[in-house]
């Protein structure tokens, strides 16, 4: 013998070694008649499904030159038309099911929930009192698949949205407005006075926005008012605004909402001017091109809101609401609203 003929039998010889077939183990079961079932070792397919005869018997004989290249010890699982079953065997040469008498019984795999979605952009729904009665609460929609939300806000020395440099979870879409300016008996206010009893609050609101959040992650901002407030408790002088503006191509709106939180009734009239010299409430019953009335609401009651909306007409920069009420001083807020 040639010793090329020595060398290609000694080849041929290994390679029948090395790539030797080994029969597995037959797994068998009951199903319904012309269900397909697979098996899989570590998410790999070890080839194509059998299919359960007409009384249901189905016989799987997995094989070493399996496509899922098993190996004795390897946990086997199976699909039953496809989808993934509860129940997995052991890989043994010559093996079969655990249950020598009824086979592997399959048992279908709860399909997991898919991940959640980044919920939508919450809208601003509301700005009255809240349940319990103590504060006026910005409202919110809250997006089907949100879980929690993050309140942003900031003062007005900020330009508007651009930097809300305070964040909190909060979780509803609903947020008091607890930054209300305090004025406490005894406090100088000469520096306010505008004249016939009237202050001038000085900035107290802030601007806020609020996302909806859940294990996703957070929507983008959605814009809220600008809100905020007065509390003089030795006058009963309890109360929170907010305004908004709102500047599409075609339409601008603006909203104005006061809320008297508590107290006796106070008057509110709501004004809309060009900028703050022509704000002043002196001018409040001397309307022109500069400031225009947008609403007056004589009796306001603990509880109760004054509303403002325009849509009409030209919208202003900034909203001018003036606060009176038998026997305490005049007030009045200026917010710049664009």
């Amino acid at each position: 013998m040639s010793l090329l003929a020595l060398l290609l039998g000694v080849g041929l010889a290994t390679a029948s070694v090395l790539y030797a077939v080994t029969p597995g183990p037959r797994f068998f079961g009951y199903a319904q008649a012309g269900d397909q079932v697979g098996a899989t070792i570590d998410g790999a397919s070890c080839g194509d499904a059998v299919t359960a005869a007409d009384d249901g018997l189905w016989i799987l004989d997995l094989n070493s030159d399996a496509a899922c290249r098993p190996s004795v010890g390897d946990e086997v699982s199976f699909t039953l038309n496809g989808a993934p079953t509860n129940e997995t065997e052991t890989y043994a040469a010559g093996g079969s099911s655990a249950d020598a008498i009824n086979g592997t019984t399959l048992t279908l795999a709860p399909i997991p929930a898919p991940a959640p979605a980044v919920p939508r952009v919450p809208g601003l729904a509301s700005f009255r009192l809240n349940d319990a009665g103590d504060a006026a609460a910005i409202g919110w929609t809250r997006p089907d698949t949100s879980t929690f939300f993050q309140f942003c806000s900031s003062p007005p020395s900020l330009s508007p949205w651009s930097a809300l440099e305070s964040c909190e979870r909060v979780s509803d879409a609903a947020v008091d407005v607890d930054w209300d300016t305090v004025v406490v008996e005894g406090d100088d206010l000469d520096h306010l006075e505008m004249g016939n009893g009237v202050i001038l609050v000085p900035d107290s609101w802030l601007y806020t926005s609020m996302r909806a959040c859940n294990a996703a992650g957070c929507s983008r901002d959605s814009q809220g008012p600008q809100a905020g407030g007065l509390r003089w408790t030795e006058f009963e002088i309890d109360y929170a605004y907010m305004a908004v503006a709102f500047d599409f191509t075609q339409t601008q709106f603006t909203i104005v909402i006061v809320v008297n939180v508590d107290g006796p009734p106070r008057e509110f009239t709501i004004t809309s001017c060009t900028e703050s010299v022509y704000c002043s409430p002196f001018y409040a019953e001397v309307l022109g091109e500069h400031q225009e009335k947008l609403t007056r609401c004589r009796v306001v009651r603990a509880g109760s809101r004054c509303i403002a909306y325009v849509e009409k007409g030209e919208q202003l920069a900034m909203v001018n609401i003036i606060s009176r009420g038998k026997g305490t001083p005049t007030t009045q807020h200026l917010i710049t609203v664009r």
